[in-house]
Formats: structure tokens, C-alpha cells, sequence
């Protein structure tokens, strides 16, 4: 009770005495027996005594009212009741500016404090002014304000309370000792410690002091002190506390290198309740590691990998060494490669560094070989290493497994002295190398890499296979007589079970074909087939179609029939082509009646590309057997069917003849004007314009033909046609001269004089390669892009050819896509229109247009005529983008056809 109280109840004492009359001393002692009594700490005697004054007091003393309500809620507080804060609360509503408010507001303090609301407590202390409370109780407020402080880890705002409390209070060494745990929390362990010894006879710390102490000597690295002194204390702990001091021992245990030790106390630790976390696992996993127990490290250290910081990338570099010493590499690998992508310890880096690339190499690491990644890297990171030619060696090898030939060759250019293993090495290399640029259409590349691996004869296989495919290169580009001798030079050097050998037979035959020595062309097509495994695929149906096309070549034509039939028997898209040269063979034969049927079937079919041809032939023969209504009707059927053919103007002229030979002028005439309207430029134009001419003359229509020469905007007067033809004659004859500028003038003069004249696809193509001479790419480009739009003609499919390589030359990808598509859509010869496909795909793809490449992936693959080569080419592509799509389930499908 404060002093302030004890002098108001003395005045109320004597006031009473002074004032009341009897009735009123009685209440006025028993008011004064309940203070003493409440004064002397009999708060359930005084709670009694003065609940029944207060029921007795009248309503005018407001004064004792105040005073007695007081005091009954503290008797409550001091007795623990329910409804003590209750009353306390009624008190500060009921009397909100009474002199008890400050006592009152500490009295709800101390319950909330006394109930462990701290939170809540730490607000009615702030309430509470601490100048208004006693001495002695003002070390109470400060050091029970500092513990809800404390407890709401305010450690700062607490330290600073607590340092308030004197330390001769009963409360002082309370306040000492949180005041050095905080101390102890904040890492100011000399501070802490000097408290903590000073408090080690207290009776209330006595028991926790002495493994405070025992934590501050380990954290500040004293394991001798941890070692000697922790067993005592681990002996005496349960719970909680045992786990922690068999923590400590452990570690302390470690940092001296007492791993069998170490393991003993962690096991303690977990027994005891611990929870063995990422520290813990690696302590035990090291230590096994050391002891040689690596199932076990292996065990520990695979749970501390994780987070990106120091403890995952030392516990994934010994767990890496671990998995090598039990034969596992890949994880082994897996581990390596965690300790290498971390930067805490640069000599961890760089060993897992080098043993994760090596790891890869061995492993063969995927389809995308992810040891060339590592290997570059570490060579770049490490440039001064000892392991450096070490590491380069497998970054050749690894480029090589992964078949990325062009880095390979970089690799090992990059390296000084290059031994015979690199060198060997270096011939497989430069001869893959050379065949991506052969795939990539890049020739000359190709053979100069075909050179270098030739000049490098380790190995026999390769030094050959050189051979052959400089004479692939050589085949391609026409240059036959140089092809020849490297095909047989390679016969002689290889074994015949080698794809190639038999290929090189096959090479060889066309050859000999494309110069035209016949018998040498058989002899190698008959060999050939002799030596060629697969009994049905489309090389052996080509190559009897050779043999088929050089007996037809030779008026062997029973024999040509053989080889046809035998070709169409094996049933593959070359079929097509037997199908038809047996038709036509069947006519040179006499059996006309079986080329009718042969050519129907044919047509009945509707498949390949020699559909329009057959049903044109059978136009023909018809025609010619004077069969003309039968003619009519299968060459209307032609034109109809099939305006874009080369034959469609031919086949018009034929339905021209067929109905003046019926006397039908009207029908021949509609027929030849479509060959003057729709294919003014091709050689059935001129006989057309004769023949119109000679129709009007015989129907006595003078007026009608000049009328219809002006309508249709054609020269068809004999002397303009005459002129046309004269102007041309001079032209090419200055182009001949070799004179470039007197060339280009003479072609584009008759090209401006005559823009519909009968020879302009041979001045475009003239005026074209003129251009070319004279270095004017782009205006040769122009020319050929004008002979590429008019009616097919001799020129179109070369005019192609050398458009698409010019404009690609010129990386005038679209156009050059563009014009490749169109050669494959024109082309008949099948190398032809599998090159142009391959035209096509290499443009579309240096356009770097994905969604464009896309598309045209997609049209090779569902062309016809398309080498496997390109197929497979096309296929790659599409797989890189389904992988880049995410569609890794696509790609892997694609890889695998591959």
C-alpha cells in the first residue's frame, strides 16, 4: 500500500472518530479492521470484513466507496480470483479519476503478466506512470515491463528496461541474467560470459549457466574446453539439453578430427530428440567420408545438398568423390556438377569442374553432349590449369562423339603441337566435317575438308571413303571424267561390304550414262545389280530402268522391256517411269494394242508423275492409228487436266490436225488460236499462226484473220515473223562473238522490239548469262526471273536451276526458295527435283523465318521425288523445332526415326 494511502486512511480514522455519532464508529472500526487486515496480508479476512461494510456504507460517502471497492479488487487480484480483472476494469469505468487509477492500471498489468500475456501486459504497463509507484516496486514495473518485452523478442528495447532494475533488488539479478542471454543471442559472448560467471552460484541459474557457458566457448572455437567439460554436463541433461550438448560435442569432436567420435555424439544427439538437418548430415557425412565408409557418406551428404551455398557445394563435392569410389559415375556426375556451379571455394570448383566434363565424356552424356559445354568452360576458366591438355583432349573427343565435327577441327587448331592420336583423330574429323557441307550443298567446302582428311592417312576406312565422296562431289557438279577414276581408285581400296562399295558401282554406271559410253553404263548398272543386297528398294529399280534406258538407247528394245517390267515389279515410286517407258516400248515394238492398254492403266491409276504424259501418249497413238474421235476425246481430256504441262501446247496442235482432218475448221481453228493465246512463245506457235492463216484463207476470211491479228496483238504476218526470226539470228550471232557489252545491247534491243516474240526465252537466257559474265548479278537475276514466268519451254528447268543458285549466292533467300520450288515442280529428272527440294529446305532455313521454315518442312515431307537425304534433312529440322517448341515428345520420336 502506498504512503499516500496510509495517510488518507489515518485522517479517515480520525475524522471519523471526530465527526459520527455511535452508529457510525461501529462501521468506522470495521472499515479500520478491514485495512489492517488488508495491510497485513489476510486479503481474504479483509475481502470478507469489507464486503459487508461496503453493503452498510450510504450512498453520500463516495470517498470510502472509492477506498473499499479499491481495496476488495485487489484482495481479488491477491487471491487469484476469476473475476479479479473484472473488478479492476468495473474500478477504472466506475472511477475513472480516482487517486487509485496508476495503482490500479499496475495491478491489471502484473495479472496479464502473471497469466503469461505478455503482449497484453506490455500495453498496461506502458499505461502505468512507473514515478507514481514506490521505490521497490518501480524495480518490479521496470524488470516485469523488460520480460514482456524480452518475450516479444524486442531484445533491444528489453536490454535497455533492464538495465533500469538495481541490482540489489530482488529483481537484479533476474535483469542480469536475461540481460546477458541477450548478449549471449546477439553474439556478444565476452559480455554474456563475464555476467554468466558472475551469476554461477545464483540458485535459479545455477543448472543453465554452466551450458550457456559451454555453447560461448564453442561458438568462440575453445573445443578443448567443449571436449573436457561437455560430458559432465551431457551426463546430467535430459531431453532438450542432452540433444544439445551431444550437438556441440559432436562438432567440437570434428574440428578435431575425432570422427569416430563425432559420429558417436551426433547418433547421441539424434536419439536424444535432435533433428539431424542439413549441418548435422554433412558433419556425420564427412566424417564417414574420412573413415572410409562412403555407403554411408553417401547416405548423410545426399541430404545437405540443396540450397546454393557453401555446405551444398563442399557436401556434393565429397558425395561426388563418394559415388566414384562405389562405381556409380552418374551420380557421381550429378554430383560434380552441383559443387562446380557453386563460387564459395575456387579449388572445389575447379576439380568438380574437370572431373564433372570428364564424367560427361565418359558417359556419352546425351544427344546434345553436355561435356562440351563443361569441358569449353573449364578451359575457359581455367586457362593456367596443369590439366589443360588434358581437358582438351576429351573436348575433341566429346565434340567428335557428339558429331559436332566443325568444333572438333576448331578444338584442335587450337592446340599447339597436335599428337598422332589428335592427328589421327583430326582425319575423321575433317572427312564428317566435310560431309556436313557436301549435306549443306557447300561442295567446294567439302572437298577441300575431303583434301585435308586424305592428307592425314591414318586410317584406311577413312583415307577411302575420302575417295569417294570427292567423287560424289565431282558427280554433282557434272565433272564426270574426274568422278570415274576416284570411284574405282575407292573399288580398289575398300571392302565390299561397305555401303558405299556397291554405291560406287551405281555411280559409276551413271557416269558412263550421262556421257553417253553405253557399254560401259551397262557394264557398271549389271555389276551393280549383282552386288546390291536389298532385292526390292528404289536403287535397284533405278538402276534397271538405266539399263532399260541404254538397250532403248541401242534399239534393244525387247530387252529395255525386261529391264522396265523388271523395275515396275518391285513396285516403288520408280515404277512410275517403268510403267510408262514400257508403254512407249510396247509401240516401238508393234504391239500397239498392249501400249494402248498399258497407258490406260496408267491413267486408270491416277498415281506418279508420268500421269499427263501417258494420257498424252495415248492421244498420240490413238492419232496415229487414224482412231481421231477416240484422239479428240483422250487429248481434251489432256488439255483440261493438265494446262501447266510442257506437252499442252503440242496437245493442242494435235486436236488442231485431229479436227482438220475431220474437216472441222471451226474446232481446229478455237484450237490453234488457245496455242497462239496461252503459249505464244512456245515452237507449236509458229506452225499455229500458219495454220489459223490457212484456215481464214480457205473459209474466204480475209477480214476475219487481220481482225483476229489485231485482237490477239501477235505478228502473224510472214514478213514480221520473218524479222523476228532474222533479229534473233543476229543477236545470238553477236553473242557467240563473246563480246559482253555488244551481247547484252543486241539481246535487249530484240527483246524490246519484239516483247511477244518466238525467240524470247532463248534472248532471256542468253541475255541472262551475259549479265552473269559481266559481273551484273542482279540484272542476270531479272532476266532469268522473266524467262522463269513465260509458257514452258527448252530453257525453263536450266533457267531455274540457275536462278535459285544465284539468288541464294545473293542471299536472296525467298526468291531462291521460291524459284527451287518451282524447278521441283517443273524438273523430271529425278536427281533434279530431289535437288531442288534440298534448294528449297536450305533457303526456307536461311530465311530464319521459323514459322515460314515450318511450313516448308512440312511440303518436302509430303512431296514426292525427295531423296532420303533430304528427307532425313528436312526430318532433323523439324525435330530441332518441336525441341525448341517444347514438344520434346515429337523430337525424340523424330530423333529416333532418324
Amino acid at each position: 500500500m502506498s504512503r499516500r494511502f496510509c495517510m488518507l486512511v489515518l485522517a479517515a480514522i480520525l475524522a471519523v472518530q471526530g465527526l459520527y455519532a455511535q452508529p457510525n464508529n461501529d462501521i468506522q472500526a470495521r472499515m479500520a479492521r478491514g485495512y489492517e487486515l488488508f495491510e497485513a496480508g489476510s486479503y481474504r479476512a479483509a475481502q470478507q470484513e469489507l464486503s459487508r461494510v461496503r453493503e452498510e456504507i450510504p450512498a453520500d460517502r463516495r470517498g470510502d466507496l472509492v477506498r473499499i471497492d479499491y481495496l476488495l479488487a485487489e484482495c481479488a487480484g491477491k487471491l487469484g480470483e476469476e473475476n479479479a480483472m473484472e473488478q479492476f476494469r468495473a474500478f477504472l469505468k466506475n472511477y475513472p479519476n480516482s487517486i487509485y487509477t496508476n495503482d490500479v492500471r499496475f495491478a491489471i498489468a502484473n495479472l496479464l503478466y502473471e497469466n503469461r500475456e505478455y503482449s497484453q501486459a506490455q500495453k498496461e504497463f506502458l499505461a502505468v506512470n512507473p514515478f507514481e509507484l514506490p521505490a521497490l516496486r518501480r524495480d518490479e514495473y521496470n524488470f516485469k515491463k523488460g520480460y514482456c518485452l524480452f518475450d516479444q523478442e524486442d531484445y533491444d528495447q528489453a536490454y535497455a528496461i533492464f538495465r533500469q532494475v538495481s541490482e540489489q533488488s530482488g529483481y537484479g539479478p533476474h535483469a542480469r541474467y536475461y540481460m546477458a542471454y541477450t548478449d549471449y543471442i546477439n553474439e556478444n559472448y565476452g559480455a554474456a560470459k563475464k555476467v554468466f560467471l558472475e551469476l554461477m552460484h545464483n540458485e535459479a541459474y545455477a543448472r543453465i549457466i554452466p551450458f550457456y557457458l559451454l555453447q560461448i566457448e564453442f561458438l568462440e572455437g575453445n573445443y578443448d574446453y567443449v571436449t573436457a567439460e561437455g560430458d559432465a554436463l551431457l551426463a546430467a541433461a535430459t531431453g532438450e539439453r542432452e540433444a544439445e550438448i551431444a550437438r556441440v560435442l559432436g562438432e567440437a569432436w570434428f574440428h578435431k578430427n575425432d570422427y569416430e567420435r563425432t559420429i558417436a555424439y551426433l547418433d547421441r544427439y539424434r536419439e536424444a530428440g535432435g533433428v539431424m538437418g542439413r549441418e548435422e548430415n554433412y558433419l556425420k557425412g564427412f566424417s564417414q567420408y574420412m573413415l572410409g565408409d562412403y555407403t554411408g557418406a553417401v547416405a548423410s551428404l545426399s541430404l545437405v545438398c540443396g540450397p546454393d551455398d557453401r555446405l551444398t557445394q563442399n557436401a556434393a563435392y565429397h558425395l561426388g568423390d563418394c559415388y566414384l569410389k562405389t562405381g556409380d559415375k552418374r551420380n557421381a556426375m550429378l554430383s560434380f556438377s552441383m559443387a562446380s556451379g557453386a563460387d564459395f571455394d575456387d579449388v572445389i570448383r575447379e576439380d568438380a569442374l574437370f572431373n564433372y566434363g570428364k564424367l560427361q565424356y565418359e558417359l556419352g552424356s546425351g544427344v546434345f553432349n553436355e561435356a562440351i559445354n563443361v569441358l569449353n568452360r573449364y578451359i575457359r576458366e581455367y586457362p593456367s590449369s596443369p590439366r589443360l591438355d588434358q581437358a582438351q583432349e576429351y573436348l575433341v573427343a566429346a565434340y567428335y562423339n557428339s558429331r559436332n565435327y566443325e568444333a572438333a577441327y576448331e578444338a584442335i587448331r587450337q592446340m599447339p603441337n597436335p599428337d598422332n592420336n589428335i592427328r589421327a583423330a583430326l582425319q575423321k574429323i575433317t572427312y564428317f566435317r566435310a560431309l556436313e557441307y557436301f549435306n549443306d550443298g557447300d561442295y567446294d567446302t567439302a572437298y577441300e575438308l575431303l583434301e585435308q582428311s586424305q592428307a592425314n592417312r591414318f586410317n584406311a576406312k577413312y583415307t577411302a571413303l575420302a575417295q569417294f565422296w570427292m567423287g560424289e562431289i565431282l558427280f554433282l557438279k557434272g565433272d564426270y571424267a574426274r568422278a570415274i577414276p576416284l570411284y574405282r581408285e575407292y573399288l580398289s581400296l575398300s571392302p565390299a561390304s561397305e555401303a558405299e562399295h556397291t554405291m560406287a558401282m551405281y555411280n559409276l554406271g551413271y557416269c558412263y550414262f550421262n556421257r553417253q559410253e553405253w557399254a560401259n553404263a551397262r557394264t557398271w548398272f549389271d555389276r551393280f545389280l549383282a552386288a546390291y543386297a536389298p532385292l526390292d528398294d528404289g536403287y535397284r529399280a533405278d538402276a534397271l530402268n538405266r539399263l532399260g534406258d541404254v538397250n532403248y538407247v541401242g534399239r534393244e528394245f525387247r530387252k529395255a522391256l525386261e529391264n522396265y517390267e523388271g523395275a515396275a515389279r518391285l513396285g516403288g515410286d520408280e515404277r512410275y517411269y517403268s510403267q510408262y517407258q514400257r508403254a512407249v516400248t510396247l509401240g516401238l515394238l508393234g504391239s500397239r494394242d498392249r501400249k494402248i492398254a498399258a497407258l490406260q492403266a496408267i491413267v486408270a491409276d491416277g498415281k506418279g508423275d508420268y500421269v499427263d504424259d501417258a494420257l498424252y501418249e495415248l492421244g498420240r497413238t490413238y492419232v496415229s492409228m487414224e482412231r481421231f474421235t477416240d484422239g479428240a476425246a483422250t487429248l481434251k481430256k489432256f488439255v483440261t487436266t493438265y494446262p501447266a504441262s510442257d506437252k499442252y501446247a503440242a496437245a493442242l496442235s494435235n486436236l488442231g490436225l485431229i479436227y482438220q482432218n475431220l474437216g472441222d475448221n471451226a474446232a481446229a481453228l478455237r484450237y490453234y488460236q488457245m496455242i497462239v493465246d496461252k503459249a505464244p512463245t512456245s515452237p507449236e506457235a509458229k506452225d499455229a499462226l500458219l495454220a489459223i492463216k490457212g484456215i481464214y484463207v480457205d473459209m474466204n476470211d480475209v477480214d476475219g484473220y487481220f481482225a483476229y491479228a489485231r485482237k490477239s496483238g501477235i505478228e502473224t504476218d510472214l514478213s514480221v515473223v520473218a524479222r523476228d526470226s532474222l533479229a534473233y539470228v543476229s543477236a545470238q550471232k553477236v553473242y557467240l562473238s563473246g563480246s559482253v557489252v555488244k551481247s547484252a545491247e543486241a539481246l535487249e534491243e530484240y527483246l524490246a522490239k519484239y516483247p511477244r516474240g518466238a525467240y524470247r526465252a532463248d534472248a532471256l537466257y542468253s541475255l541472262a548469262d551475259v549479265r552473269l559474265r559481266s559481273g551484273d548479278r542482279a540484272a542476270a537475276i531479272a532476266a532469268l526471273q522473266e524467262l522463269s514466268g513465260l509458257y514452258y519451254n527448252s530453257h525453263t528447268v536450266s533457267g531455274l536451276e540457275k536462278l535459285a543458285s544465284l539468288c541464294f549466292e545473293e542471299k536472296r533467300y525467298g526468291e531462291a526458295a521460291a524459284a527451287y520450288r518451282k524447278l521441283a515442280a517443273t524438273a523430271v529428272n529425278p536427281s533434279t527435283v530431289s535437288g531442288a527440294w534440298d534448294g528449297y529446305l536450305r533457303s526456307m532455313e536461311a530465311t530464319e523465318d521459323s514459322g515460314q521454315l515450318a511450313m516448308a518442312v512440312d511440303t518436302v515431307l509430303d512431296a514426292s521425288g525427295v531423296s532420303e537425304e533430304v528427307v532425313r534433312r528436312a526430318r532433323s529440322l523439324k525435330a530441332g523445332m518441336l525441341a525448341k517448341q517444347g514438344d520434346k515428345a515429337g523430337a525424340l520420336a523424330l530423333y529416333r526415326q532418324l
